[in-house]
């Protein structure tokens, strides 16, 4: 079972487009965040702290812009870039719950960072379907090695803790809220 990027995009996408371009940085920085805090530790426990600081480090990059747009300068979106794309960790499979954690942490700062250089909503669908993909990995770990996963739609109760976190975000940042990195923690247990 497998919730589908194309039905989640199409649950979210009238919501999200409501929302401006700092509010949509903010949810894919909280992504980012969440993800960071679930999967980023084991890149620790496979010998990787430099690549997890560089993570650490992008993420709250990422939260000081939100504290403080005004330093939104391209050449520092660029290097932060330069610096995430030459993380090298080999042997991790997306198969792997944990594996796929850490990749899809990679993929939301690369996407939330582009998404600041271009300001294109499909990087912030992308980042906040990510930990519904690491999500995807544990349901398919479960199976048999030899079952085709069954696609899942989008009210599938496995999927209802963080579908429900970031509605709440969503409706919350819709009601004209200002959040900042103190907030980082919103919605999530």
């Amino acid at each position: 079972m497998a919730l589908p990027y194309l039905v989640y995009k199409k649950a979210i996408k009238d919501d999200f487009k409501q929302l401006p371009f700092e509010k949509l940085l903010f949810l894919g920085v909280w992504c980012c965040e969440y993800m960071d805090n679930k999967y980023g530790s084991y890149l620790n426990e496979l010998g990787h702290e430099k690549e997890h600081k560089i993570l650490t480090d992008a993420v709250l990059f990422l939260w000081s812009v939100i504290d403080n747009p005004s330093i939104i300068e391209d050449a520092v979106i660029k290097k932060q870039l330069k610096v995430l794309r030459n993380i090298d960790i080999d042997g991790l499979d997306f198969a792997k719950p944990k594996d796929c954690g850490i990749l899809k942490i990679m993929e939301g700062i690369e996407n939330t960072l582009t998404y600041i250089q271009k300001k294109d909503i499909e990087d912030i669908f992308a980042c906040t379907y990510y930990p519904l993909d690491v999500l995807n990995a544990v349901m398919n770990s479960k199976l048999d090695p030899y079952t085709t996963p069954m696609k899942s739609g989008i009210d599938d109760p496995f999927f209802k803790e963080e579908l429900d976190a970031q509605k709440k975000l969503v409706e919350y940042l819709q009601s004209n809220e200002k959040l900042t990195s103190a907030d980082k923690h919103i919605f999530r247990d």
